[in-house]
Formats: structure tokens, C-alpha cells, sequence
């Protein structure tokens, strides 16, 4: 249902205007992984900014931001994930960057697991749960953004 009217609202002139442009110099410099990359990351540093400029002039009050955050966390974002896992093209999917982002994810996971199972000082199950949990903390990223 979200997805069907979002669909149609155009980029806002403030995402689009210059930080895009600047994304877009960068990236037709690059390849074209590198390129879709660029303007992700743009795009939310654009929105991290603007939400920063909010909160810091006082634009958004409090509990309306608390409300907001509560719609974002709850219906729009988990929404966004869905849609994009069911609409997902498999031909299009960069393996090599998937490869990538798998190692990278698993290499810190298990150096931190090895760390703490050999390091810790408490009983054998309080142990692999400290290890299970700071191993994911390690890995918990904001992939989403890159696409």
C-alpha cells in the first residue's frame, strides 16, 4: 500500500539538488557498481543531515519525532525491506558485492566469537552468549542503505 503512492512522489528538491549532483561526478568517474554506491551513500547523508538540521533548530518537536521514529521503525522501514526482498530482480544481483559483504560480515563476527570464548572469564553458557551477542553487534551495519 505505501509502496504504490511512494512510488510516484518524485525525489525532493533538497536531496536531488547538490549533494546528488556531487555523488553523480564522483561516481561517472568510477564504475558503475561504484557509481550506484556513491549515490546511495548520498542519499543518506543527505537524510541524516536534514534530520540533524531538524532536531538542532528545533523545526521537529520532540514527541513528534518520537512518533515519527516509532512509524519509521515500525510500518515504513520494515515496508521498504519487504517490498525491495519481493520485487528483487536475482540477474541483477552483483554476487561479487553480495561475496563481499558476506566476508566482510563474517570475518569480524567469528574474530570477535574467538575473542571472547578465549578471553572471558565466565561459566561456559554465559560465555557464548556474551560471544553471540557482541559477535553480532560487531556486524550490525547499515547495509540497507547501499541497496
Amino acid at each position: 500500500f505505501f509502496f504504490v503512492f511512494a512510488s510516484h512522489i518524485p525525489d525532493p528538491p533538497w536531496s536531488s539538488a547538490i549533494v546528488l549532483q556531487m555523488m553523480q561526478t564522483v561516481a561517472d568517474g568510477g564504475s558503475e557498481a561504484f557509481g550506484g554506491l556513491a549515490i546511495a551513500l548520498g542519499k543518506t547523508l543527505v537524510v541524516v543531515v536534514f534530520g540533524y538540521v531538524l532536531g538542532t533548530l528545533r523545526i521537529c518537536d520532540p514527541s513528534a519525532g518520537k512518533g515519527l521514529s516509532q512509524f519509521l521503525t515500525w510500518v515504513a522501514f520494515p515496508s521498504l525491506i519487504f517490498h525491495g526482498i519481493i520485487t528483487m530482480e536475482l540477474g541483477q544481483l552483483s554476487w561479487v558485492v553480495f561475496s563481499c559483504i558476506l566476508v566482510g560480515k563474517i570475518i569480524p563476527m567469528t574474530l570477535m566469537v574467538a575473542i571472547v570464548l578465549l578471553t572471558s572469564g565466565a561459566r561456559k553458557g554465559e560465555r557464548l552468549k556474551k560471544a553471540g551477542i557482541l559477535g553480532l553487534f560487531v556486524t550490525m551495519t547499515n547495509d540497507v542503505a547501499i541497496g
